[in-house]
């Protein structure tokens, strides 16, 4: 009778225990481990506006050692609200996704914003709770303007300054030279090497965040430089890289505005990547739409 009575308290506190789970994260770890029976969330855009009716995937882990979660789906209503219920295990990852928008990664997030995708508990890195809402977000681009698109080039470029002219199109160009110390030896892991960047009738600036769509209105400079010495203060140059690679705006004395990918291959035959985007209307800014 004792040995029954104390199974039923034991089997009472550890039910108490699992559902208090759901509740209490620090306790999942009774048990199977559980992650709440109700999670309630949110999905907005960069601005905080609701995404209406975005898509949400759910994949759930049954223990801290499984990494293929089983998965379910929902969608978040008007307000891009969302619950679902009835979500045990160990581990919990959610992402949401709409047409239209881009996702938010941990590398390419920006100040004050939430991931689109997100993992809670067990062998992740956050703890959620039912009481909780869990913001998400997604990356809603400027309105589409058809854009030039000169696709991606790779060019050979001359190792003693001779010009290497860049097309946007027939009317917008820019002027790369390029410098190059040869190796004293074949062994030589580092030499000098120096680029310069001219728009020609106008300017460019970096672009820092690949979801600066928008070309800023000033800025600008005509000629930008790489160099890339050996030596710097008689002492290996700790940056020299061989490779070089910067995304740029570009403002032209038109008016237009464009964007390109600049990447710069020293070794060996030097190579120069360009892949190039501009507005052909004058004045506008919206650099947002890839064409296919």
């Amino acid at each position: 009778m004792k040995r029954k009575g104390c199974l039923i308290y034991f089997m009472t506190g550890l039910g108490a225990m699992l559902l208090c789970g759901n509740f209490l994260p620090p306790l999942s770890l009774a048990g199977c481990a559980v992650t709440p029976s109700r999670f309630v969330g949110q999905v907005l855009d960069q601005h905080g506006e609701p995404v209406p009716h975005a898509k949400l995937e759910i994949s759930r882990h049954l223990t801290v050692f499984s990494f293929h979660g089983e998965r379910s789906y929902a969608e978040a209503d008007a307000e891009g609200c969302f619950s679902y219920y009835g979500i045990f295990g160990a581990g919990l990852v959610i992402s949401a996704s709409k047409s239209g928008y881009l996702p938010l990664f941990t590398g390419n997030v920006p100040d004050g914003l939430q991931k689109t995708q997100r993992a809670f508990w067990g062998v992740y890195d956050q703890v959620s709770s039912p009481r909780k809402r869990e913001v998400f977000h997604l990356y809603k681009p400027p309105a589409a303007e058809e854009l030039v698109y000169g696709r991606e080039k790779s060019l050979r470029m001359a190792k003693d300054g001779t010009p290497l002219i860049l097309n946007f199109d027939d009317r917008h160009h820019i002027e790369v030279r390029t410098w190059t110390d040869e190796p004293a030896s074949p062994n030589d892991r580092s030499y000098n090497w120096r680029s310069e960047l001219k728009v020609i009738n106008g300017g460019m600036q970096k672009r820092v965040g690949e979801f600066l769509f928008e070309a800023p209105a000033e800025g600008y400079t005509s000629i930008t430089t790489i160099n890339m010495p050996a030596l710097v203060d008689g002492e290996p140059n700790p940056s020299w890289n061989s490779r070089f690679e910067q995304d740029y705006f570009f403002r032209f004395s038109d008016d237009c505005f464009g964007r390109a990918k600049v990447g710069i291959i020293s070794g060996g035959d030097h190579f120069l990547i360009f892949e190039p985007y501009l507005n052909p209307k004058a004045g506008s800014r919206n650099l947002s739409v890839i064409p296919k």
